[in-house]
């Protein structure tokens, strides 16, 4: 019974050790694909936010992470547009906290002038129905923010 019981052990220890082992090997073997198609995904969030003619570095490079109570609670990450080494605008992700269900995620690109180039919602847990507004693939509410610039 106990050389049974033993028996059973090292296989089933081997093969969770053989399984671990192949789970990272096609993590490290895919971590760079996967790494690049998340970038690629955050650049084309930040060209609806900001017009790619606007600027010409990679924003990925020019991220700083703040703390400022109108951005919303916590931390939230700012990314530096520049042209041709010229900061002309940023990229800031912000938190709206008085959603119905919870906080709203946004992303917001804005020029240095304080004008608004572009605003999106990366998460919120609205119901649907009532929060459609804020979905741009159901309603073009979102939008409406483009143009408007800072009064204070």
């Amino acid at each position: 019974m106990l050389k049974t019981i033993r028996k059973h052990g090292i296989t089933l220890a081997l093969f969770a050790a053989g399984s671990t082992g192949l789970t990272a090997a096609i993590n490290l073997m895919t971590k760079t694909t996967i790494d690049e198609q998340a970038a690629i995904q955050q650049k084309a969030l930040f060209d609806q936010v900001l017009p790619a003619n606007r600027y010409n570095n990679r924003l990925q490079d020019r991220c700083f992470v703040v703390s400022a109570p109108a951005l919303g609670k916590g931390d939230h990450r700012v990314y530096i547009a520049e042209q041709d080494g010229t900061p002309v605008a940023a990229v800031l992700e912000t938190t709206a906290p008085d959603g119905y269900s919870g906080a709203i995620q946004l992303l917001v690109g804005a020029d240095f002038s304080g004008t608004v180039l572009g605003t999106r919602v990366t998460e919120h847990h609205e119901t649907p129905g009532l929060g459609d507004k804020i979905e741009r693939r159901l309603s073009d509410w979102i939008t409406g923010f483009s143009g408007k610039k800072d009064s204070g």
